[in-house]
């Protein structure tokens, strides 16, 4: 996105010159060619930019006095929620599958990790614990952190039918022993949720993610469990799992308690 922005008209002008209308046009053109998400980043990129130049190049571009252009700019982009995957759809997809797809499902669901993760994932990272249990040593990409992962019984089966006929360092790999990337893996996943009659884009890869943090809630994990597994650096994200987890145990309680009444 960088390079995009280097070999763009409005890099080849002053910060002194740039007004809310270039950052405006260059945003919509790149929009039109890549999506909102992309003509957000750029904007992105453009103010943090002014920022440095304004903050440690004062002198240099003289920006004393002037507001930051990208100021006026509204995101474009609107992220959609992405859904859960049901189990029904898990059985499915998980169901009839080739075998790596059927890895890929594991290491996504069973780790929680996402999609950048799990296609680094390396043989090497796989390690004996505590109790005679094998784990993965996940070095995540968004935060540089290791992640210490149990390997669940569907994950370490789907990994040993794997690592009889592996050709790659890489734990998901192709038949022919080709490593994923992010949107390659996306790509599959997806084809394979067409295959089984689900709508296009309906689910995401990240939507398996969410699932493992449904079920790892439901099953009683606690706030600061949920943190260290999906690497969440605060709590939010893990009171709300944890809190519609207790809602439905609650909720069967409750409608059990009424049932013992009526009895």
């Amino acid at each position: 996105m960088i390079d995009i922005l280097r070999e763009s008209p409005i890099a080849r002008g002053p910060l002194t010159g740039l007004k809310p209308d270039h950052v405006s046009h260059h945003c919509n053109e790149i929009e039109k060619e890549h999506g909102h998400s992309r003509g957000d980043y750029q904007a992105l990129i453009l103010s943090v930019l002014w920022k440095f130049a304004r903050k440690r190049l004062s002198k240099e571009c003289k920006l004393g006095g002037l507001v930051n252009p990208v100021r006026e700019r509204e995101r474009t982009y609107k992220a959609k929620p992405r859904k859960a995957w049901p189990l029904a759809v898990q059985r499915a997809f998980y169901e009839g599958a080739r075998e790596h797809l059927q890895l890929a499902f594991a290491l996504l669901f069973y780790t929680g990790q996402r999609r950048g993760d799990v296609c680094r994932m390396r043989w090497t990272d796989i390690e004996d614990v505590k109790g005679g249990e094998q784990g993965l040593a996940v070095v995540q990409e968004k935060t540089g952190e290791t992640v210490p992962v149990l390997l669940h019984s569907v994950l370490r089966r789907a990994i040993m039918r794997h690592a009889r006929e592996r050709k790659s360092e890489f734990i998901l790999a192709t038949p022919t022993g080709k490593r994923y990337d992010k949107g390659w893996l996306t790509k599959v996943i997806q084809a394979r949720l067409v295959e089984i009659g689900q709508p296009k884009s309906k689910y995401t890869l990240h939507g398996l993610r969410k699932a493992a943090a449904v079920l790892l809630a439901e099953s009683g994990a606690t706030v600061e469990q949920l943190m260290s597994v999906m690497s969440w650096k605060t709590p939010t994200q893990a009171i709300y799992y944890c809190r519609e987890a207790n809602k439905k145990t609650l909720n069967r309680a409750a409608w059990a308690f009424l049932d013992k009444e009526a009895a």
